[in-house]
């Protein structure tokens, strides 16, 4: 074969292997070019044959990827530990006295303060010094709500209307501009009587030099009215109460999670859980107003008003509403010339930096539903609860782990003098998956650790995602070329179909818009990761701003503790020396933790077990737009709501329909998730004000008549007893 590319050695054999390749090759082009055979089909089949089986392996491969890298995320996303927090115990004995002798019970109750850095304590619960259960209490987020209505408005376009009249003419008569008012109609600006608008004057030249016969001052009058750019109604809002909300999540045998609110005790099993205090930190950015379309909300980015000003949402329809400008207006010859600050609404909802979800350093603001704001703490805020045990517990040991953490040399980077500051990318492992604190000198830390760098873990994660997503993008571009080639599409028709709008639904259930041009996505997959990590930075200086205030927050509340367990205790000793052997007197239970009158403890037990709202079983629909809503219990179209709903009354009922049909628990919607994405997660219910399902099968609405017939009966046996 060499010999053929080397004539000088072998001319004849140089020469008759060029004869031959140049004869094969003319073969083939007169085969491929004037022999009259359609193989056009077969390569395209052949092509098509190739390209089925690469697509095969591809969709092979990429479900084997996305296997392993859920996987991994799960993995990644599991970690238990139990942290060292305050805990203070308390054993308060009981007893009874009755005709048949003395009952005694000992109460242990366990105040445990967690917050967003140690987030979870472990208690080891005992009977006869055997081992019953881990109780495991993990601080999940801290929630704020509520919202209240400022005023309704129109994105509207302030214009200017004017109009001179001489003097003797018109409405120029009298006292001219003097008897004027903004809400005047003056028929020379009939042309703007439709719209909502402010009325002005002003002294203008008269005489035969500036058009007028008599030798006095002419009226400039002008009005500034607004014209509605499209009919959307926004509502301006601020959020006047906020309402604390702690999420627990509260695991023995099984994980429950359950919404706090500060001094409600919630009954969970054997035990009672009360959130005594709620310590949150000072923030200004919760006073801010926020501008809703009821499709979304954003925060409202201008300090003055809009421009129209409605009472109600019927009045902002009809656009009985009222001007409020800022212009400065000024009188030129025979026109007025205003120039006026107009606050662009819709820009707010195109504004990435004012629309929710925003999150600022510490806190998060969110929507629940269309129409509510939640504020979210993910650190500098804390909160004591205090667990009571109800059976036989004897004792309670709080369980932590420890684990030895091997840090490895870092290098800072950044500056000293700078907002951010220098920054260290400290990698530490353990032995085990744990939530570790790090002390330093100034700050502390909380991170999770395990045998594997949790951090290079995060980030391999997001890299894989990230370059999964790349890769899909890529090989579904690289596809259209092929196609176009074999003749299943047309160019035109794939830049159709890039041009097409795509929407998504976010975890609000809100419709974004998809982004589909590579160019595009490429650059917003190689943003996030920069992103992520200027987010990181900026926590990360958080909670060391805010650590020195955790210290002392501490030490104060541990010095307050222990004054008042010494003060309890010698008032126990006074109280048992006082009563010679230590016998309470009949009728009265005395508690070493407290000492309050037994009355006192039976009405406020019986006021916790007070009825709520019962269920109200009314026809018809408040909204025009509702008419045709669809009961799901009882399948009737316009007439109810599905909680007024009279063929099903029984919540039990209620919810195997719901079962039955794969619905919410929360928003009564088929196929939801029932998880914090629901639209409905967040809302309470009207009958009781708890959260976690629907009004329409609340149990305590309807077991109000048996509650209240019980209320009853105890409230007489309590006037009873008192009398005796």
């Amino acid at each position: 074969m060499l010999q053929l590319f080397n004539p000088e050695c072998w001319p004849l054999g140089a020469l008759i292997g060029f004869a031959i390749i140049l004869y094969i090759l003319v073969a083939a082009c007169y085969l491929l070019l004037y022999v009259p055979i359609t193989i056009g089909k077969l390569i395209r089949l052949i092509i098509l044959g190739y390209f089925a089986i690469f697509l095969c392996l591809m969709r092979a491969l990429l479900r084997v990827i996305r296997a392993c890298i859920n996987l991994v995320h799960q993995v990644l996303m599991s970690g238990e530990a139990c942290q060292e927090v305050n805990v203070f115990s308390a054993n308060t004995h009981i007893c009874q006295k009755s005709l048949t002798g003395e009952h005694c019970e000992i109460h242990v109750s366990e105040v445990v303060k967690i917050n967003s850095f140690r987030k979870e304590a472990c208690l080891r619960l005992y009977e006869n010094q055997t081992f019953v259960s881990l109780l495991r209490i993990k601080w999940k987020n801290l929630l704020y709500c509520d919202h209240e209505a400022i005023t309704y408005t129109k994105d509207a376009e302030l214009r200017t209307l004017t109009s001179k009249r001489c003097a003797h003419m018109g409405t120029c008569k009298g006292q001219k501009c003097a008897k004027i008012r903004h809400t005047d109609l003056v028929p020379e600006l009939e042309r703007a009587n439709k719209f909502p608008r402010r009325t002005g004057c002003f002294e203008s030249c008269g005489g035969l030099g500036c058009d007028c016969f008599y030798p006095s001052s002419a009226c400039l009058f002008y009005r500034i009215y607004a014209v509605p750019k499209t009919s959307t109604i926004y509502e301006l809002s601020r959020c006047s109460l906020w309402r604390e909300l702690v999420k627990i999540e509260f695991s023995q045998s099984y994980p429950n999670k359950i919404h706090q609110i500060p001094l409600i005790t919630v009954q969970l099993g054997g035990y009672e859980i009360t959130m005594t205090s709620l310590s949150l930190p000072p923030l200004p950015v919760l006073s801010q107003r926020f501008i809703s379309n009821y499709k979304e909300i954003a925060i409202w980015p201008n300090k003055n008003m809009p421009a129209l000003l409605c009472e109600t949402y019927d009045k902002a329809a009809n656009l009985s509403c009222v001007v409020h400008d800022n212009c400065r207006c000024e009188p030129a010859e025979v026109k007025v010339r205003c120039e006026c600050e107009m606050a662009k609404i819709a820009s707010a909802f195109s504004n990435i930096e004012s629309k929710l979800p925003v999150h600022y350093p510490g806190l998060q603001f969110f929507t629940a539903n269309s129409t509510q704001v939640v504020a979210k703490f993910r650190d500098t805020a804390s909160a004591e609860h205090i667990v009571k045990f109800q059976g036989s517990i004897a004792h309670v040991i709080q369980e932590t782990r420890s684990y030895d953490c091997f840090v490895s040399d870092a290098a800072l980077e950044g500056c000293y003098r700078c907002k951010k500051g220098a920054v260290a990318n400290i990698q530490c492992s353990s032995a085990a998956k744990v939530l570790g604190e790090i002390q330093c000198e100034h700050n502390n830390f909380v991170a999770l650790y395990s045998p594997k760098n949790p951090t290079t873990q995060k980030a391999q994660n997001c890299e894989i995602w990230l370059l999964y997503l790349q890769h899909c993008l890529r090989t579904l571009h690289a596809t259209a070329p092929l196609l176009i080639a074999v003749g299943r599409t047309s160019d035109a028709a794939w830049n159709a179909m890039l041009e097409q709008p795509h929407h998504y639904t976010d975890a609000q259930g809100r419709n974004r818009s998809l982004p589909i041009r590579q160019n595009v996505v490429e650059r917003i997959i190689w943003d996030q990761p920069q992103s992520i990590s200027n987010l990181e930075a900026e926590l990360s200086n958080m909670r060391s701003r805010f650590q020195r205030e955790e210290r002392a927050q501490h030490e104060s509340h541990m010095a307050k503790l222990t004054a008042s367990l010494n003060a309890m205790q010698s008032s126990i000793q006074e109280l048992t020396i006082s009563n010679g052997r230590g016998t309470i007197p009949s009728r009265l239970r005395a508690t070493y933790y407290g000492g309050e009158d037994p009355l006192e403890i039976r009405i406020a037990s019986l006021q916790k077990q007070q009825p709520c709202r019962p269920q109200e079983y009314s026809v018809g629909l408040d909204r025009a737009n509702e008419a045709r809503m669809r009961c799901v219990f009882c399948g009737s179209h316009g007439k109810h709501y599905s909680d007024s709903c009279t063929r099903i009354r029984d919540s039990k009922r209620r919810k195997l329909l719901l079962k039955r049909d794969n619905r919410c628990n929360m928003c009564l919607e088929m196929d939801c998730p029932a998880t914090e994405d629901c639209p409905k997660f967040w809302v309470f219910c009207f009958h009781c004000e708890q959260m976690g399902h629907h009004s329409a099968i609340c149990i305590g609405s309807n077991a109000e008549g048996i509650h209240r017939a019980r209320w009853i009966r105890r409230a007489r046996w309590i006037e009873e007893w008192t009398k005796k």
